[in-house]
């Protein structure tokens, strides 16, 4: 991962803000503007770390989310084939139990989706 330099009106806003706030009048060449110039790329390269780190569990709680659909769309075909050999009144209210947790699961896909 490359370092991005810190640009010479950046070092300018921070020397003239130097001369402002503490009477100190640097150049680009002072060890301090230096210093701040290692900081601001470490800390650069410490957000490139984070972000690539979110990213990476954005992708896996999708992929999480995408079997969690397919394991709820398999569990209710099973539950379909299982069930849909004769009628009943109480195989009535198990099918509306799994037409239920099918169109939750399927919204909860869509949640986590638009989430991500």
């Amino acid at each position: 991962m490359g370092f991005r330099s810190t640009s010479a009106m950046d070092i300018n806003r921070l020397m003239a803000e130097a001369i402002a706030r503490h009477g100190v009048k640097l150049d680009a060449a002072d060890p301090a503007m230096v210093i701040v110039t290692l900081n601001r790329l470490m800390l650069e390269d410490a957000v490139h770390e984070v972000a690539d780190e979110i990213r990476r569990a954005a992708s896996e709680f999708e992929a999480a989310g995408e079997r969690l659909q397919k394991g709820v769309g398999t569990a209710l075909a099973r539950e379909i084939a299982r069930n849909g050999k004769g009628s009943t009144p109480g195989k009535d209210v198990q099918w509306l139990r799994v037409a239920l947790a099918a169109v939750a699961a399927f919204a909860l896909g869509l949640i986590v989706g638009r989430l991500i």
